[in-house]
């Protein structure tokens, strides 16, 4: 295969990707109804992988989890990672920014994420549950937590994080 051949086919299947994953144009001469029905296997892959890595945000959410996510994924391809663990906290993130408050489990579970990092520090309100916590991970020693039982509001402590690489 010449070197013209290679280019042209990794542009074709760079927009045959961009179209099941991203949305993007269908390339000419692919079949519609088999694009798409590959496209919505596809997204439905991908919720399932978040709902595994975040199972108390998708159960919060309840049946919304899937009319969220789609729209989340429509907007928001899935990163070079692949990783379900990242989408995930993409995903709750762009619910906050939106102003769409998941469960105190959901919101649990992205305030480990954030801590997460080699040195991470993160606070967060929990209004189910009546409470902030703070967190910090220290290299060797892990996370400590505070729990406060005093909500702060739902503005004050959006995640705050500082981290060091």
């Amino acid at each position: 295969m010449s070197a013209d051949a290679r280019r042209d086919l990794a542009t074709r299947q760079g927009e045959l990707v961009r179209a099941l994953v991203a949305g993007g144009p269908l390339p000419s001469g692919f079949d519609d109804l088999r694009t798409s029905t590959t496209s919505g296997a596809l997204l439905r892959k991908r919720m399932r992988g978040v709902e595994r890595t975040w199972p108390g945000l998708a159960r919060g959410l309840g049946a919304d989890y899937r009319v969220y996510f789609a729209a989340f994924a429509q907007a928001h391809p899935m990163s070079g990672e692949g990783l379900y663990r990242l989408d995930g906290r993409r995903f709750t993130e762009w619910l906050l920014a939106r102003g769409e408050e998941p469960s105190d489990a959901g919101r649990l579970e992205l305030f480990l994420e954030r801590l997460s990092g080699r040195f991470a520090f993160a606070a967060m309100g929990f209004p189910g549950w009546g409470e902030t916590r703070f967190g910090v991970r220290l290299p060797h020693i892990g996370i400590v937590q505070i729990r406060i039982p005093l909500y702060l509001g739902p503005n004050r402590l959006r995640g705050v994080r500082l981290e060091s690489t």
